[in-house]
């Protein structure tokens, strides 16, 4: 029998849950042996954690735990306002070499930015992240001064949030190159051209979605 996630699902708490599932089955509970039966394909060869989280999300009706937390993950990311969410779209999207840095935070602003189009066009910082070309564009013709400015959410020059964005963008899609073009065609401060452009020889030689 599955259970129903709560309206405001947690996970830490699913990660007690396992580890809780964990510990009475060690112990021989009866209801986490029950629990082991009813949602391990192979409840003899029960052994740790990983298995308590697939009985877990089993439990939920999940095929298996990484399913359970993008859904709880999508849950959570549809309660928040516009302005939470195109937040958390650069915090979980841009390279910011710490320890947001992975593949599940990439696809969970990938997710949030497919859920949420609007995202793209709620700052200019989210249109660089999410590589809105046309957004891109009104923003700077209201106001080129932000080609050259530092600042936005993580305090960045615009073209950071361009060259360390994630997000990624079809295939054959290149508007990370066009906003590109468009930050180093507005020079609005001296030397930003210069800048930009050893900024670039360095960080977009490999791609710069790489």
């Amino acid at each position: 029998m599955t259970r129903s996630l709560p309206d405001k699902p947690s996970i830490s708490l699913l990660k007690k849950q396992a580890k809780k599932l964990l510990r009475e089955v060690r112990k021989n509970s009866p209801n986490a042996l029950q629990a082991v039966a009813e949602h391990h394909p192979k409840a003899a060869a029960f052994s740790g954690l990983r298995d308590a989280q697939l009985v877990i999300a089993r439990g939920y009706g999940f095929a298996g735990w990484p399913d359970l937390i993008e859904a709880v993950e999508l849950a959570l990311d549809s309660q928040k306002n516009l302005s939470e969410k195109s937040a958390l779209l650069i915090q979980l999207g841009c390279l910011q070499y710490s320890g947001r840095d992975t593949l599940r935070n990439y696809q969970r602003a990938r997710r949030l930015l497919s859920a949420n189009p609007e995202i793209s066009r709620y700052s200019f910082y989210t249109a660089l992240v999410a590589n809105n070309l046309s957004a891109v564009s009104d923003y700077l013709q209201a106001d080129p001064a932000l080609a050259s400015a530092t600042a936005g959410p993580l305090d960045w020059p615009a073209l950071l949030y361009v060259t360390y964005s994630r997000i990624g963008e079809p295939r054959g899609q290149q508007h990370s190159l066009s906003i590109i073009r468009q930050l180093l065609n507005v020079r609005s401060k001296p030397g930003f051209a210069r800048d930009t452009e050893r900024h670039l020889s360095i960080h977009c030689t490999n791609g710069c979605h790489g």
